[in-house]
Order: structure tokens, then C-alpha cells, then sequence
């Protein structure tokens, strides 16, 4: 029997590195340089201005008359608004980041199988370092195929990072134990995440009422576990920003080691935010809130030494609802009464 020894690099570059982890050692100063990032999606719209200069090629993945699989480089448009929102919450979070984006769904937001696994595919072997998946299947056809698919990117240190379905318990590549399994919360902070004790869900991060660019340049409010996994893929991507050695594994255990326990949600006090801030947060521009603050729409919790309002977790939500509805000119009473 033939023993064989680890790489000499390999050990020492993750020799103790899950002593002390903590959010400095993990992503502290990271901005996500370097780390491409594959989102298998509806296509992304690469001019918005939140995603200006980020988007840096891409693939539209089709079949032909005949059912051959065929692949169109170069950017493209988005059938939908879904990819051009995840590619933005994973740009907010780490700036510096590269997408991809693999098209593989179209304007209702659907696609074959065999798309779907050509696009995951297509991200596995043109070197991303990380996969968002905000979609999957429930048809056991597709089962074997994609479990390989899956193996094949831990191998190629591809992490997979999923959406787990909003309707059904049970859809690939989800379940896989060698990807990261998403769902929704209503949470502020992306920062703030939680681990799941009972698989396939691993993760449950910030995915509740989240305004999200969406095509036109626009901008769109809603909820959902892809929004939940671009997050996490958002956080996946500074770590393994700082730490390019980490494998799917690794980063996972990281990931792991940050998250907070499920039985904490919604003990943890949340943190205040100024209302630059709650700009950044909320994508929404500093004089539109100083208008909510002066007619009532939204307040603060307390002000700093500086008198300077700060906001809370609920006002976040909020604020997102209140900039809906005075955008669709609503009166201030009228918005009173819808968010009370």
C-alpha cells in the first residue's frame, strides 16, 4: 500500500488556521480582488451603475435545434432582472470582485436541465473560484449528473454556493453535501449569519425585503433565498480573497466558524446605523431620507453625541417600504397607514 504525503504548501498554508477565527483574520481589509465569481442566472445587466466595471465577461448557454449544447461568449443582457440583482448584493459586499455571468435562464425566469448543468459546468472548468446558484431542480433525472458536477467543482476548488428552494424541501444540487446550502431571514446586517444544525440548509442570511438593482437601472424591493445566497457569496468572496488558499471545505468551516447559533436569532442586539449608513444600506440617496426624517416617515432611535440621528434594524425595513410608497406618490398619511 502507497501512503502519498500532502504537498509541502498545502500544509503549511492551512497548518492552524481555524485557531482563533474571527472576522479581522477572515475578511478584515479584504475587497474581494481577484476572486472570480461565477452567477449562473438570468444574465446580468452589466451597464447598471452598480455593477459598472465589475462584470468582466460571460456566457449564454443554449441548445440548438438539434439539442446540442451551445455557448456564446461575451456580455449579454438580463432575460429577467434576477442575475443583475444577485451579481449587485455581491458587489456591495466585496467591490473589487469578478463576475461572470452565465446565462442560463430566461425571461420567466426558467431553463432546461441540461442548461443548467452546462452552466454550472462551464463555471467548474473556466476557473471560478466561487459559484452562485440561485436555482436548481427537483427531477431525479438530473440527480447523477449533477452530483459530479458537484464533486468535480470541490476538486477544482469551484465552491458552490446555493439557493435552497422556496417551495420544495428537496432540489439539486442543493442537497449536496459539497456545496453550501442558503436560505432567507430577515436580518440587516449581512455580516450577521446563521448556521442551520439541521442540513441540507446550512446558512440562513440576510434575504427579507432587500432593494436590489433590477434591469432599466432601476432598482426593485423583494425577498427570497437567492438574495439570502449572493450574500453569503458575497462574504465568501473576501475571505477567500485574504485566504486564496482556502478549499471549499476550509472556506466553508470558516464560514461556519463566523456564523452565529440558530437558537441566538433574534437575541442578537442590533447594531445602529448613521444615516450615511443607512444610505449605503438601503441604496437609497441621503436626501430622500432627510425628507422621510422631516415629514415623520422614518426616526431614529437615538441620537449620537453629535446629535446625529442613528437607526436601528426596523428602521431599515422601514425605510425600504417608505421609499416605495412615496416613490408611487403616495401621501405621507396614506404611507402612515400602510406601514403601521
Amino acid at each position: 500500500m502507497v501512503f502519498l504525503e500532502p504537498a509541502r504548501s498545502t500544509l503549511e498554508e492551512t497548518k492552524d488556521i481555524f485557531k482563533g477565527i474571527t472576522p479581522e483574520w477572515a475578511w478584515g481589509g479584504s475587497t474581494g480582488k481577484d476572486v472570480k465569481v461565477g452567477i449562473v442566472d438570468s444574465g446580468i445587466d452589466y451597464t447598471h451603475p452598480e455593477l459598472t466595471g465589475c462584470v468582466k465577461n460571460g456566457v449564454e448557454v443554449t441548445t440548438s435545434s438539434s439539442g446540442e449544447i451551445d455557448y456564446k461568449m461575451g456580455l449579454h443582457q438580463d432575460a429577467f432582472g434576477h442575475g443583475t440583482a444577485c451579481a449587485g448584493i455581491i458587489r456591495s459586499i466585496a467591490p473589487e470582485v469578478e463576475i461572470y455571468s452565465i446565462k442560463v435562464l430566461g425571461g420567466a425566469l426558467t431553463g432546461t436541465g441540461n442548461v443548467m448543468m452546462a452552466g454550472i459546468k462551464w463555471a467548474v472548468d473556466n476557473g471560478m473560484d466561487l459559484a452562485n446558484l440561485s436555482l436548481g431542480t427537483t427531477k431525479d433525472v438530473y440527480y447523477g449528473n449533477l452530483h459530479k458536477i458537484a464533486d468535480d467543482a470541490y476538486f477544482k476548488k469551484c465552491h458552490l454556493i446555493v439557493a435552497l428552494s422556496n417551495t420544495s424541501p428537496v432540489s439539486f444540487p442543493g442537497v449536496f453535501a459539497s456545496i453550501t446550502g442558503v436560505k432567507a431571514i430577515t436580518e440587516s446586517n449581512p455580516f450577521i449569519f446563521y448556521r442551520n444544525p439541521n442540513p441540507p440548509v446550512e446558512i440562513f442570511a440576510k434575504g427579507i425585503m432587500v432593494r436590489l438593482p433590477w434591469l432599466k437601472h432601476g432598482y426593485f424591493t423583494t425577498s427570497g433565498n437567492s438574495f439570502a445566497t449572493s450574500v453569503i457569496t458575497g462574504i465568501a468572496s473576501l475571505i477567500k480573497a485574504k485566504h486564496p488558499h482556502l478549499n471549499p471545505l476550509e472556506l466553508k468551516y470558516v464560514l461556519y466558524s463566523l456564523s452565529h447559533n440558530w437558537a441566538d436569532y433574534g437575541k442578537i442586539p442590533s447594531p445602529l446605523y448613521t444615516q450615511s449608513e443607512l444610505s449605503r444600506i438601503t441604496r437609497i440617496p441621503e436626501e430622500n431620507l432627510k425628507i422621510y426624517l422631516k415629514k415623520g416617515l422614518i426616526t431614529p432611535v437615538q441620537n449620537d453625541e453629535g446629535g446625529n440621528p442613528l437607526f436601528d434594524q426596523k428602521t431599515i425595513v422601514r425605510t425600504n417600504r417608505v421609499h416605495i410608497l412615496f416613490s408611487q406618490e403616495f401621501t405621507v398619511e396614506e404611507i402612515l397607514q400602510k406601514i403601521a
